[in-house]
């Protein structure tokens, strides 16, 4: 029983503290690139500035992608906002746009939203993007 444990400990307790570390990775810690959002910026006039405006804006019947926005996805993991992208946008052809396409439009609205921009770029693999939380900026938060 006493060597079950000990393997156990052995195999979970490295994830188990990667997860933790990973746990402080946010938003706010400059987790995309600005060649990833200059390319996320081009997809966006392509396949998502006729619904949701040049400025992100919104108009009456689709949302804005700054401001509540921001507030709405804070706290959940930034695989839940890629995954979405990737299901249900464009509206006139959900599912059209690759992950790598998904993840770069990501990086251009956090651009947009001045969340900090860093040395890497987001990953396209959905565990990593787990690992990273939306978190809002204070001047955003209710």
């Amino acid at each position: 029983m006493t060597t079950r444990y000990a393997v156990w400990i052995a195999i979970a307790l490295p994830a188990t503290l990667s997860a933790v570390a990973s746990a402080d990775t946010t938003t706010l810690s400059g987790v995309y690139n600005e060649a990833q959002a200059r390319r996320g910026a081009d997809l966006y006039a392509l396949h998502c500035a006729l619904c949701h405006g040049a400025s992100l804006s919104g108009s009456y019947e689709f949302p804005s992608l700054t401001g509540g926005f921001v507030a709405r996805w804070a706290g959940t993991p930034l695989d839940r906002l890629v995954d979405y992208v990737n299901r249900a946008m464009p509206l006139h052809q959900p599912g059209a746009l690759s992950s790598a396409e998904s993840v770069d439009l990501v990086a251009f609205i956090l651009e947009k939203n001045r969340f900090p921009s860093g040395t890497g770029e987001l990953s396209t693999d959905a565990n990593s993007l787990g690992h990273i939380q939306f978190r809002a900026p204070e001047r955003l938060l209710p």
